[in-house]
């Protein structure tokens, strides 16, 4: 009888690994897992609808791009890097987690303009005639600016300024 109640519990346990393992796979944001080269290990559906990826004002497709970002990976000094980029006319941020000792990159991608929607929300919440709000990326990209700032100081900043 203990066998039976054995057998039960491991398949229980592989029901659990196998919605673990689909976890990747159900994510709605692309996710790609590269060798040191940039190679293609693994990529999630999400990932598969990417094509014609504009970096540093070059057009690649996925598998030519992160070979190129690939040059970014110093697996001997930092642990994450972030690379922004453009695909069908979105634009989408990449944390790429690097991992030393098995130099592999998992590369968890999303879209900016969903950050931007969320930030919109945020700051059309507070009351827009006595903030002026610039928010820049860490890059000092623009990622904001409300009208209060515009009129505040007479200027409409761009991403270039």
């Amino acid at each position: 009888m203990d066998h039976l109640l054995r057998i039960a519990e491991l398949e229980e346990r592989i029901k659990q690994l196998e919605q673990l393992a689909a976890f990747p796979a159900n994510n709605p944001n692309p996710l790609f897992f590269l060798n040191e080269f940039g190679e293609i290990l693994f990529q999630n559906p999400a990932a598969e609808f990417l094509s014609a990826v504009v970096y540093d004002k070059q057009t690649y497709t996925p598998k030519e791009f992160w070979q190129q970002a690939s040059s970014l990976f110093d697996f001997a000094g930092k642990k994450k890097i972030y690379i922004e980029f453009q695909c069908s006319g979105i634009r989408y941020g990449a944390l790429c987690l690097l991992d030393k000792e098995k130099k592999t990159v998992t590369a968890y991608t999303h879209s900016l303009e969903d950050q931007r929607i969320q930030i919109d929300q945020i700051f059309n919440s507070l009351d827009q005639d006595i903030f002026g709000v610039l928010l820049e990326h860490h890059h000092r990209k623009i990622a904001y600016v409300n009208k209060k700032f515009v009129q505040l100081f007479n200027t409409q900043p761009t991403e270039d300024s």
